[in-house]
């Protein structure tokens, strides 16, 4: 597994635990006392299996946020929040990879995929991938956020207007800078597409 996608299993969970250890304290909850009453290997045996549980954890936190991703931008026609271009950029995409089917908008995430994989710079490749990832880092911990409140309740956590609204605070940031990137991803493909007039667009 690459780092990127480390990176990205792993942020998610953090926040999770952070959130639910966050309002277990302003619920009350002795924070100094539970780490004075536990003895050393006792938490060794948490921190481990903590950190065994992070990346399957994250890859569900990540599962559960692309399903809503997906319902959320669901349509006959193949649109989906993985490729948000005009109908022109797609042309020229289609164009750009040389597909040999007349152009169709149904098959644009792969269309786009083999553009972005096969003709963009490397350089131009990871700027995409940067801010594609911090998008995807950005929703998982949306998600994280959201799940650790009934999380906390089964653990017998009162939800607490203080924890609601670091929660929420904290949501509002992550959904600012998960659309910022999505934006940012989108407006280069579209630019990438439309800079060399040696595309002819198929029609």
């Amino acid at each position: 597994m690459d780092q990127a996608r480390q990176v990205r299993l792993l942020i998610p969970p953090f926040f999770l635990f952070m959130s639910i250890a966050w309002g277990w304290l302003l619920c009350g909850g002795d924070l100094a006392g539970l780490l004075q009453a536990t003895s050393p290997q006792h938490a060794l045996l948490v921190a481990a299996a903590a950190g065994a549980a992070s990346i399957p954890l994250g890859f569900l936190i990540a599962m559960v946020s692309t399903a809503i991703l997906r319902m959320g931008c669901w349509s006959p026609t193949g649109r989906t929040y993985e490729v948000g271009v005009s109908e022109e950029s797609l042309k020229a995409i289609w164009s750009a990879v040389k597909a040999k089917d007349h152009f169709n908008k149904e098959q644009r995430l792969y269309a786009t995929a083999t553009f972005d994989h096969e003709l963009f710079s490397r350089g131009v490749h990871e700027w995409i991938m940067r801010r594609w990832n911090t998008f995807n880092t950005s929703t998982n911990c949306i998600v994280a956020l959201g799940l650790s409140h009934p999380f906390g309740s089964v653990c017998g956590i009162s939800q607490g207007w203080r924890w609601t609204l670091s929660s929420v605070v904290l949501i509002t940031l992550f959904l600012w800078n998960a659309v910022t990137c999505w934006r940012q991803t989108m407006a280069m493909v579209e630019f990438q597409a439309k800079r060399s007039t040696e595309w002819k667009v198929r029609t």
